[in-house]
């Protein structure tokens, strides 16, 4: 079977997941500056993430038959939230203050939890929608 959009999204959302478990564990153990280095990397594999997906994943769905646009306006606010909310998680493990970081790592967690929802809605979409060599023209994009 053809490589899916959505299990090629679903590899990122694994490596992120990763990175957010790690934050959390030394955010959870007390250990602050291991957390802030920490969140920094989950900060940059979102960031390029998100990016993936303004730049290749939105605009293909935009074009295609399934376009919706009120899910990727939604998706487009998402993003904005979740960058607010690692930086605010970045910033308070920064300042060894477990507390807000806690709270920002809770919200972190909540906003991508429907954030990947609506994607997996988005890449299914596109999944059924694209034919094979627009497919693979997208999972090419997706792989940088």
């Amino acid at each position: 079977m053809a490589p899916s959009i959505a299990d090629k999204m679903s590899e990122q959302h694994e490596a992120i997941d990763g990175r957010l478990a790690t934050t959390a564990m030394h955010l959870d153990a007390g250990r602050l500056a291991m957390a802030a280095d920490a969140a920094t990397a989950l900060a940059t594999a979102l960031r390029h993430h998100a990016q993936l997906e303004e730049d290749y994943l939105f605009p293909a769905f935009a074009r295609s038959p399934v376009a919706d646009l009120e899910l990727l306006g939604a998706m487009h606010r998402q993003h904005a939230e979740i960058v607010e909310l690692v930086t605010a998680l970045s910033a308070a493990a920064a300042a060894h203050d477990q507390g807000h970081a806690l709270q920002a790592k809770a919200a972190l967690h909540a906003a991508l939890g429907a954030h990947d929802d609506e994607e997996e809605v988005l890449c299914a979409a596109l999944d059924r929608s694209l034919d094979a060599a627009a497919r693979a023209a997208l999972l090419a994009q997706l792989a940088r």
